[in-house]
């Protein structure tokens, strides 16, 4: 076997000196494994003019004919041969690297091992069409056996018009290993009578090579240098896609049923590039390239898909298009994502069928993120037409862009856009106008003027900046398009639409003095007409004695139940919302108004609060004034302050005015609490909590209840989390000072999660809870003990996305890791509320429930998990029928018949809009 492989060796190597018996230049003169300087340019091909006609080469399929060169003179040169009967043929030559210096092996593979060597090779050609003579040249590098290493280096198949002479090159990095090259020159033409193809001027340079991370992608077209995964600032505009203005005609490309000609370009000159066939038996065609992402210098897979799980870097892709007319001469590019084995990973991006008028030149351009565990860029662009005979698609400049993301100072621009823009990739805003430069930028604002923040874009009463805190549209007057203009809508972000039906159902005490609570519902007719009607809670099918009215129409009415105010010793009941007013100038303005009612005798008292506030809603306090009533406050942004937030505080006995807090508008979405005792003077302080405008992050801001300008505090959060919110929980740390949570979903990795804070201490945490990615439209509510800790339970509910389920998830209230309960329900009901029923067997524990409409049956239903001491559950269904205009609402009833269980309520209305109540004994 050795004896064999040694007679092998020797034939190969003595093919390699037949074919260079005339090489006597020695490009690496000192040995050292690298060519030397003056070499740089020595052509290492024999014959390479071809003059000597077949002298050097193995040839097949072609031959050596007289023709005019490039320099308009006749010259020997390698041809397709003048015969119908041949439609392809080559030209190989081989080049030992011994033969050409490189003797000192171990010298050479230190240099290849660190890729610091190159070939430089290509040449002259000319052929009659672009379409069917074409020409393509193979670089093979070979080992000591004459074994391939690697993946050839292909300049695939092209062609030029005319017989223009057109120049074709390329280069590969020598890798390790190397003693031979082989240069194979291919020739494919129709297989008619004619010299339909030529060649001329072949060559095979080696130069030294830059290669500094060793992946065989040369550092001057590698996107990706320093391996992290990232494409390099210095290639954001770096077309990936080979010959993507088709000057070099099918290079680099796969075609099917399209032309390459020369038509007039969008500049007014004449250019090559890609169209439909001049055949009326052709109705489609497309081209297709495939770009490996290795190819261009993503090497580091892991790092790669580090920053492919991120979502930070993306694809912008299309080309210039002109068609004869919009319906029936098409194009349409695809864009897909390839993994490792060339299967498609999700689904690809399409820019869909479209035409442009008379030849009129547009620009295609899409984009999408590249998807973790992709490998390789598949474009295809597809031409349709009606298949007549004429040249009706156009494509040119076709291109792939892949632009970095990732945004580390979270201002919504991507650092290729901050690049390209000019602005500060780790500065949110950089020209300091309070707009974060993302939305500047998707506004047509321009981030590096910072005066256009005071600027009005769309003359609708706010500045830029003022839009930008309230989240309404800086183009648009109308936001919400609900026909008012954002400075007169209370809420510019959601349509005003009057609410109907049945707004709420309040508990108003023992009305009628049987023992058992009362309550009354509040409904809105059709003109916005608020009605306030006393159920008996005793009797709840006598028809409503009492029903009280408020005349005033509201924007986004809301019901609160106040303490009695009226003296008749029954809790009153207020309406609040904005009314809509006309100024001196005859502009309309919003007003706050809080309108009380006894339900029994219809007295009124009115809260009223200046004009000018937007985003109003009213919260009720434990007492702020002192008197031992709860207080009422108003909370918004009023308008001539800048926008700023406000806690307006009136005493909830008398109405009169008490306290003003207030803050500069540095939040999004603000929001007021009442907070915990935090300076021990035992009054609840008040919060505000919002996410800063400048940075995206999370703060709360606590002052003393009694000196409204005294700042006692502040949490701090940073920009991890999405759909924050603020929320008073139990007594974690069992310190008798209430505690409280900030909820979100984590950015990274889609989890809902709890970070939990002293209601007294604003260092450190008190635990972070943490619910599976998927869960959407989630709640947190405090439950009943349920492991007999002493701290009350927390309760996250909503739809679990991944499996398809309705949840109800109680974790422990001192113990994060503790998971007491996990209800679920399938995914066949819809119109879905959750409720916690407290003690509604008498057993002192809490039952859990789910409201909706069950789709199959296409009624509604409540279905309830009751829970034992040893939290077990055993689930029933109460079916409610199908006559209800939309889910109803639930009220326990105390019990009226002395059997230690309370009684449901449905309270609602049918398809005809009359009142429904429905009363349910215990189920269990």
């Amino acid at each position: 076997m050795k004896l064999y492989k040694k007679i092998i060796k020797s034939l190969f190597f003595a093919t390699f000196l037949s074919q260079s018996a005339n090489a006597n230049t020695d490009i690496d003169l000192n040995k050292d494994g690298l060519v030397d300087e003056e070499h740089y340019a020595t052509n290492l091909l024999l014959n390479a003019d071809f003059t000597q006609s077949g002298d050097s080469w193995e040839v097949s399929g072609i031959e050596f004919h007289s023709l005019e060169s490039r320099s308009g003179a006749d010259s020997t040169m390698l041809a397709s041969t003048n015969s119908h009967r041949v439609s392809e043929g080559s030209a190989t030559q081989v080049i030992t690297l011994a033969d050409a210096g490189f003797s000192d092996t171990e010298s050479l593979d230190t240099v290849l091992s660190g890729n610091h060597m190159k070939v430089v090779f290509g040449a002259w050609h000319a052929t009659s069409n672009m379409n069917n003579t074409l020409t393509e040249i193979t670089l093979s590098f070979l080992d000591e056996d004459g074994a391939e290493i690697g993946i050839p280096e292909v300049l695939s198949k092209a062609g030029t018009l005319d017989y223009e002479w057109q120049r074709r090159e390329g280069e590969a990095v020598i890798p390790a290993g190397t003693r031979a090259i082989s240069y194979k020159v291919e020739l494919y033409e129709p297989g008619t009578t004619g010299i339909w193809n030529r060649v001329d001027d072949a060559y095979v340079h080696i130069q030294p090579a830059e290669d500094n991370d060793l992946d065989f992608v040369l550092d001057y077209k590698d996107v990706d240098k320093d391996n992290d995964g990232l494409i390099d600032e210095e290639h954001y505009a770096t077309n990936l896609l080979s010959n993507g203005d088709f000057t070099k005609s099918g290079e680099s490309w796969e075609m099917v049923s399209l032309s390459y000609d020369v038509l007039e370009s969008r500049n007014g000159a004449e250019s090559t590039m890609l169209s439909s066939t001049n055949s009326h038996l052709v109705s489609y065609g497309r081209a297709t390239q495939v770009i490996t992402l290795a190819d261009a210098g993503f090497s580091d897979t892991e790092s790669l898909d580090t920053v492919l799980s991120g979502n930070h870097m993306k694809v912008v892709f299309g080309a210039w298009h002109a068609t004869s007319n919009m319906n029936n001469t098409l194009t349409e590019i695809t864009l897909t994502f390839l993994d490792e084995d060339g299967a498609a990973i999700g689904i690809p991006e399409v820019l869909s069928k479209a035409g442009t008028l008379d030849y009129e030149w547009q620009r295609r351009e899409g984009e999408a993120v590249i998807p973790t565990g992709t490998r390789a860029i598949s474009y295809k662009v597809q031409l349709y037409e009606p298949g007549t005979t004429g040249i009706w698609n156009r494509v040119d400049d076709a291109f792939i862009y892949i632009h970095d993301i990732s945004d580390p100072d979270n201002d919504g621009l991507g650092y290729t856009a901050e690049i390209n823009e000019g602005t500060d990739p780790n500065d949110p805003d950089t020209d300091n106008d309070g707009i974060p430069d993302g939305i500047e930028y998707l506004n047509g604002l321009n981030p590096l003027n910072r005066r256009d923040g005071d600027l009005d874009q769309d003359e609708d009463g706010f500045s830029n900046f003022e839009e930008f805190s309230l989240g309404t549209d800086i183009n648009a007057s109308d936001t919400d398009s609900d026909g008012l203009p954002d400075s007169s809508d209370n809420l510019p972000t959601q349509p005003n639409v009057i609410v109907t039906g049945i707004i709420d159902v309040v508990e108003i005490g023992d009305v009628d003095n049987d023992a058992i609570n009362d309550y009354a519902v509040v409904e809105s007719d059709e003109e916005g007409t608020i009605t306030a009607a006393v159920v008996f809670g005793g009797d709840i099918y006598l028809p409503p004695e009492k029903s009280v009215r408020w005349a005033n129409k509201y924007q986004t009415p809301h019901v609160i139940v106040l303490d009695d105010m009226t003296g008749n010793g029954v809790p009153d009941i207020g309406v609040f919302g904005v009314i809509e007013q006309q100024d001196e100038l005859n502009n309309t303005t919003l007003k706050p108004r809080l309108e009380v009612k006894d339900p029994v005798n219809g007295d009124t008292i009115r809260f009223n609060w200046p004009a000018n506030w937007i985003e109003v809603s009213v919260i009720q306090l434990d007492d702020v004034t002192g008197n031992g009533h709860k207080d009422i406050g108003l909370q918004g942004r009023f308008i001539n302050g800048g926008l700023r937030p406000q806690l307006v505080v009136k005493d909830g006995l008398t109405g009169e005015n008490g306290a003003t807090y207030s803050f500069p508008n540095l939040f999004s979405a603000p929001q007021w609490h009442q907070h915990s005792d935090m300076n021990g003077d035992d009054v609840s302080d008040i919060s505000i909590s919002g996410q800063l405008l400048k940075n995206g992050k999370t703060q709360v801001k606590v002052v003393n209840a009694k000196v409204p300008g005294d700042l006692i505090a502040s949490y701090n959060f940073p920009n991890k989390w999405n759909n924050v919110s603020w929320n008073k929980l139990a007594d974690v740390n069992g310190d008798a000072v209430v505690d409280w949570g900030l909820l979100g979903q984590n950015k990274e990795d889609g989890r809902v999660q709890l970070f939990t804070k002293s209601g007294n201490e604003v260092r450190g945490s008190l635990g972070i809870y943490a619910w599976p990615e998927g869960m959407q439209d989630v709640e947190i509510g405090v439950t009943p003990d349920l492991n007999f800790d002493g701290v009350e339970e927390l309760m996250l509910s909503g739809f679990r996305a991944d499996v398809q389920r309705h949840q109800i998830s109680v974790k422990s209230g001192s113990n994060r890791s503790d998971q007491l309960l996990r209800l679920t329900w399938a995914d066949n009901y819809s119109e879905v509320s959750y409720h916690v029923l407290s003690n509604i067997n008498g057993d002192n524990m809490a039952s859990f429930a789910l409201l909706g409409r069950d789709d199959r049956a296409n009624q509604y239903v409540l279905s309830i998990a009751q829970v034992d001491s040893a939290l077990s559950s055993e689930t029933t269904q109460i079916n409610l029928g199908t006559s209800w205009s939309k889910p109803p609402i639930i009220k326990l009833l105390d019990d009226d018949n002395n059997d230690g269980m309370k009684e449901l309520l449905f309270i609602g209305k049918d398809s005809s809009n009359e009142l429904m109540l429905r009363k349910v004994s215990s189920p269990f």
